[in-house]
Order: C-alpha cells, then structure tokens, then sequence
C-alpha cells in the first residue's frame, strides 16, 4: 500500500519525541511535589487515590525507558528484526524514507531490508529490566504514567 500522506510518519515521530521531553517535565514536577494530597500519579514518598504504588525502582526504570524510547525515534538505537541477526531497524529512517507498506513483507523481513543498518541495537534485557519494575505490565502503567 502507497503511504499518502508520508509527512505524517515524520509528524507522527516528532509527536512521540515530545511525549518523552513532556515524560521527564511532568517526572521532575512529580518528584518536586511536597504535598500528599489526592494524587492521582503519585511520587514514591506519596500515596495515589487509584491506590496504585510507584517506587523509586519504577522512576528509575520510566527514566531508562524514556532515554532507550528517545533513542529508537532518533535512530541512534535500532529495533531487532527476527529474521536478521546483528543489523537492527532505523525508525527514524523508517519514518522519513518510507513511501509504502505490506505488513506480509515487514513480517517477512522483505520491507525492512532497506532499513537495515549495522550499530546498536536496543537490548532486549533493557526491555525486561524496565518490565520487572512494573511488575509485568510495562504497557499498562505507560497508558496510567502519560
């Protein structure tokens, strides 16, 4: 399928970087709080009326992911592709250059072969460490933490 609207990709990143650059700001206001008055995201010295527990674990862990996640949209990190070893996928790149998609050829590798580069590829033992710290649920306490 031909993308239509390519500048949307590039939008679509540049919204997720923001996100992340909002993350930290909202972190260091959380963190900066005194008060334990009907928090809803609370610090780990505060206590939140969803009765939900953040930790200083789980701060330190949101910090990495945020710095790993900044890292994969700017391509200074690249995403594993199952079918090739030691080569890693650009997002930003993908973003960028990409004018058509077929998840069949994606799924099979086909697509992501212009994509491809040799560097650092983000470590899949980052992505579990941050998990553990959410217990197992990294993705649902990223849609209660943003």
């Amino acid at each position: 399928m031909k993308i239509i609207e390519p500048k949307r990709l590039t939008q679509g990143r540049q919204h997720l970087t923001n996100m992340v650059e909002c993350s930290r700001a909202m972190w260091t206001s959380i963190l900066n709080e005194t008060d334990n008055n009907k928090e809803w995201l609370p610090s780990p010295k505060q206590e939140s009326v969803t009765g939900i527990k953040i930790t200083e674990e789980m701060v330190t862990q949101w910090n990495t992911f945020l710095n790993e996640y900044e890292d994969i949209l700017n391509g200074k990190k690249l995403i594993p592709h199952w079918r090739f070893k030691g080569k890693g996928l650009n997002l930003k790149r993908m973003t960028e250059e990409m004018t058509e998609t077929d998840i069949v050829l994606w799924v099979t590798g086909h697509a992501a072969v212009p994509f491809l580069e040799e560097g650092n590829i983000t470590d899949p033992q980052i992505w579990n460490q941050i998990n553990r710290a959410f217990n197992g649920n990294l993705i649902g306490m990223a849609f209660f933490i943003n």
